[in-house]
């Protein structure tokens, strides 16, 4: 499935999207995120909108259900941890899809941080 309409005003206004995914087992918590930026390699600065070039950041990981439930620093306790860099929505897709997420249940970013 494609990205939604809501979810590509979010990225294209610089703001991270997110949904959950099925976890390696019951006791997991797995999420997957996808993050705007811009190169500032290009750019500069980062807060430039519209200059530079502009890239996406998947990342998905996993982390202890009862970690995420009590708010504890995830930092240490991610695994399963996967990253793709693309510069397209269609790639954000197509990543998604060879992860098996379904790119159209992604919305504005409610997952636990950091990932």
């Amino acid at each position: 499935m494609a990205l939604s309409a809501e979810a590509r005003e979010l990225l294209r206004k610089g703001r991270v999207i997110s949904t959950e995914v099925p976890a390696s087992s019951p006791e997991r918590v797995a999420w997957v995120g996808v993050h705007p930026y811009v190169d500032t390699r290009v750019a500069g600065r980062c807060s430039a909108p519209g200059i530079g070039k502009t890239r996406f950041v998947i990342r998905g990981c996993e982390a202890s259900r009862a970690s995420v439930e009590a708010r504890r620093d995830l930092t240490d306790e991610l695994e399963n941890e996967r990253k793709a860099i693309v510069t397209s929505e269609e790639q954000i897709e197509t990543v998604l899809a060879s992860w098996g997420v379904d790119s159209s249940r992604l919305g504005q970013d409610q997952g636990p941080y950091p990932y």
